[in-house]
């Protein structure tokens, strides 16, 4: 009797420990994560110097749901990569690559504008646009 007491306080204690650990290693993954945000915060602040985003918790909050965004974007990649869903990222990745050459092209010194479309007039024949 006194053996079957002597294993169940054994496993509780161990049990006890187990909850310890993971407890203590939940805190250090938080704290973690938390210092890592606020050094990412800071540079973003120092970054953007007219906005105080440290002293602004909704600033914070879409700096940082902007991250989530993107590590989320990430993660989903690699999930339809192992399930076996290639297609998915695949176009994610197209389009996010055309908007980047788009807005890599889009240069807002430039005129864009198609300007006047070659018409008939009588001073000279046809008139083109000078930015094509």
């Amino acid at each position: 009797m006194d053996l079957m007491w002597l294993v169940v306080g054994w496993i509780s204690e161990s049990m006890a420990r187990v909850a310890e650990v993971s407890a203590y290693a939940i805190h250090a993954v938080w704290v973690t994560i938390v210092g890592a945000s606020i050094g990412l915060l800071e540079a973003v602040d120092d970054w953007l110097l007219d906005m105080d985003i440290l002293d602004n918790p909704l600033l914070r909050m879409l700096v940082m749901a902007v991250v989530g965004f993107l590590i989320g974007v990430v993660v989903m990649i690699f999930l339809c990569f192992i399930t076996g869903n290639w297609g998915i990222p695949c176009v994610f990745v197209l389009v996010v690559g055309f908007c980047a050459f788009v807005g890599l092209v889009a240069d807002p010194d430039q005129d864009w504008s198609p300007g006047d479309f070659p018409g008939s007039s009588g001073r000279g024949g046809p008139r083109t646009p000078l930015n094509l």
